[in-house]
């Protein structure tokens, strides 16, 4: 089976079933589904200086992680046996020196079902044990919480999106620089995106509580 990642192919990896690429189903919400290694996936810095992702990858609410798959898919995938996915970048640092005053990310990203928030934060295990292990429900919770590094609004697919990274990121990039680390890793989440239906709901809610507590204080 090839390594570019389908939806499908978690749901194999779980059940050992080998059958047909599946399409997305009802109910599945996430982002980079499809996804696969792209030139396109870098940090700018500096605004000059690219680095490209060394590699990438998820894991699984579940604590599953299957090293030779590089898909970064992040979110829902109902179709992938009802699971929760967080995602990871590993960057090659050696070459870089500090300081590192701006930086971004560019990702492509491929497969989207439904709108998501996508947030990056950062990792604070072990890099090596993040790309290689085969289960970790410790890895898993450590890339969906943390410091913020930044993120945004993902809602098109197979575009390239770019995420400016906050002085939280650069300050933990240049002690890492410093420290002589030869490799920087960050973590990927989403959350849901409230329907128009459901703000409005909201809005009308807040508004009338607004106007009891002014009838109460009068």
């Amino acid at each position: 089976m090839s390594v570019k990642f389908r939806a499908s192919a978690l749901l194999m990896a779980s059940t050992l079933f080998l059958g047909a690429p599946a399409q997305a189903m009802e109910g599945d919400a996430y982002i980079f589904g499809s996804s696969e290694p792209s030139a396109s996936n870098a940090l700018l810095l500096n605004g000059t200086q690219t680095v490209q992702v060394a590699v990438g990858g998820w894991y699984r609410s579940d604590a599953l992680h299957m090293p030779s798959n590089p898909n970064y898919i992040a979110g829902f995938c109902n179709n992938c046996g009802g699971y929760y996915f967080n995602n990871f970048f590993v960057f090659d640092i050696s070459g870089l020196t500090a300081p590192v005053t701006s930086a971004s990310l560019t990702l492509n990203n491929y497969d989207v079902t439904a709108p998501l928030q996508y947030t990056l934060v950062d990792y604070t295990g072990s890099i090596d044990t993040l790309v290689s292990s085969g289960s970790d429900a410790g890895i898993y919770a450590d890339l969906g919480s943390g410091t913020a590094y930044g993120g945004g609004l993902v809602s098109t697919g197979f575009v390239n999106q770019t995420f400016q990274l906050n002085a939280s990121f650069l300050s933990n990039l240049n002690a890492a620089i410093a420290a002589g680390e030869t490799r920087f890793a960050i973590g990927g989440t989403t959350t849901p995106v409230p329907e128009a239906g459901t703000l409005a709901y909201l809005a009308l809610g807040l508004s009338f509580g607004a106007i009891v507590a002014r009838r109460r204080a009068a």
